[in-house]
């Protein structure tokens, strides 16, 4: 009997470890694939979810890429964002503040050298 108590405790273990295994392998799994989606320069969207994602109709969106105001690529009749795109796009409207105008104006000043003048007589 106590054999039997044993040997059903001994697969209820390798069960147990077995279980594990394959939860552990399933879950790495899930965390590749979501690694593997998240780098920047290989995400496309599609020109609604980048109308979207700039706040601004898809006519309006249409009318950009006809002035190449914002990368994209087409395949037939359907237009693709890289992410990265959107993003440098949106960076490139960044309005400065007044203190990072104040700094770049001293680094200017302080770069212009002085120039020779020589008076010849």
């Amino acid at each position: 009997m106590k054999e039997l108590t044993m040997q059903i405790q001994h697969n209820i273990f390798e069960e147990l470890v077995e279980n594990i295994k394959i939860t552990v392998q399933e879950e790495l799994e899930k965390i590749k694939e979501s690694l593997s989606y998240s780098k920047d320069e290989e995400l496309f969207y599609t020109l609604e979810q980048t109308a979207k994602i700039l706040g601004i109709g898809k006519q309006a969106l249409y009318g950009m890429n006809s002035r190449n105001e914002i990368p994209y690529c087409k395949r037939g009749k359907k237009c693709f964002y890289l992410k990265v795109d959107i993003l440098n796009y949106i960076q490139e409207g960044r309005i400065k503040s007044k203190s990072e105008i104040e700094k770049e104006a001293q680094q200017a000043l302080l770069s212009v050298k002085p120039k020779n003048r020589s008076h010849a007589g």
